[in-house]
């Protein structure tokens, strides 16, 4: 074999060992690729689960918002007909006939006095309405007693003054009391 020969021989053979290492590279690299694209497909589907799921965590948080904020508005629009249902029972009250009013008065006074020094607080409004005989029957029956106006003109009903305790009676104490005891049955009888 000639040196030309052996040459060619290595050549030969170098060129088949360079094609086997490019094929070998290149089965590689096709695994590579391979394996980069599955990757990239899983990352790319966790992307896509985690942004569907964050998608459906905010539709829910924003659904979970509105109807917060449907309740509220029920609930004040609930509290003001509530808030109504008393002011049109205390405007009932206040608009009793002379009869009615002077009866409400004379029993809810007589139920509340009992003996000692008092003051018995009047509305203006309501002087012209109980002075004569309601007084004189009050006097009657209590003898140290002083009558005076000095309630809010708006206000109605009466606080009595005795040493350092007050009774009030006026109809905005007795509606606040009212309300606290009967709120939630109006609110039952109302909305049920």
């Amino acid at each position: 074999m000639g040196l030309g020969n052996i040459i060619k021989s290595i050549e030969m053979k170098s060129s088949q060992e360079i094609d086997k290492i490019k094929k070998e590279a290149n089965k590689e690299r096709e695994k590579i690729l391979i394996q980069a694209e599955k990757e990239a497909d899983k990352i790319k589907n966790e992307i896509k689960k985690r942004f569907k799921k964050e998608g459906e965590d905010e539709k829910k948080k924003r659904v979970i918002r509105a109807r917060s904020k449907e309740k509220r508005e029920i609930l004040n629009l609930k509290r003001e007909l509530i808030n109504e249902v008393f002011k049109l029972a205390e405007k009932e009250i206040s608009s009793l006939n002379k009869e009615e009013y002077l009866t409400l008065l004379k029993n809810s006074l007589f139920a509340n006095i009992d003996s000692g020094d008092k003051e018995i607080v009047f509305s203006p409004e309501d002087k012209r309405l109980i002075e004569g005989e309601f007084i004189n029957n009050l006097k009657n029956r209590e003898k140290r007693i002083k009558i005076s106006y000095g309630l809010d003109k708006k206000e109605r009903g009466f606080i009595i003054i005795k040493e350092e305790m007050q009774i009030n009676r006026t109809f905005s104490n007795f509606f606040s009391f009212l309300r606290e005891e009967l709120e939630i049955e109006v609110a039952r009888r109302l909305f049920e």
